[in-house]
């Protein structure tokens, strides 16, 4: 049987310990502060593991409007959350599992499943490349804008330890 769906995973490792990682990542109100591309979240509800959000976002120069429904797992650290239809997909599925590596550091993993709207040759051949190089650039620049972030955070954290020097 032939299918249509496309795989694309991506790690990174981050300075941060995931005890502090996890819940700053895993809050979508936050996003706006370290991913400029998340220009506004809107929290729809909070059921125990359960958020319900719509976001505002750029991937490249294409501005788009998400209804997620994230679910949490705090116990294994992961957080998994489909996409609306939006642009080219009829639907994305993806998967952030966080793991501890020692000393301070954690990797940050993100795994999508997606399937797009065309038919299956022309699935393979775009949903291969040119829509998987945008969910790159898209994921490049996410990680960037969170490197940042986590350098500028350790940084007034050390200051804020070490006030009385």
């Amino acid at each position: 049987m032939k299918t249509n769906i496309c795989h694309v995973e991506h790690s990174i490792d981050v300075k941060m310990p995931l005890d502090e990682l996890f819940p700053i990542i895993t809050n979508p109100e936050n996003w706006p502060v370290f991913f400029p591309t998340a220009r506004k979240v809107d929290i729809k509800s909070r059921q125990g593991n359960c958020v319900e959000f719509t976001i505002e976002e750029f991937v490249g120069k294409k501005k788009l409007f998400s209804h997620l429904f994230f679910k949490i797992d705090q116990e294994n650290y992961t957080v998994a959350y489909e996409h609306d239809p939006v642009f080219l997909l009829k639907w994305m599925k993806i998967q952030w599992s966080f793991k501890d590596i020692g000393n301070g550091w954690t990797n940050f993993k993100i795994e999508r499943e997606y399937d797009l709207i065309w038919p299956f040759l022309l699935n393979r051949l775009l949903g291969m490349t040119l829509v998987k190089r945008i969910i790159n650039k898209h994921v490049k620049n996410y990680h960037n804008d969170l490197l940042e972030f986590v350098k500028i955070y350790n940084v007034l954290k050390f200051f804020e330890k070490n006030r009385g020097l």
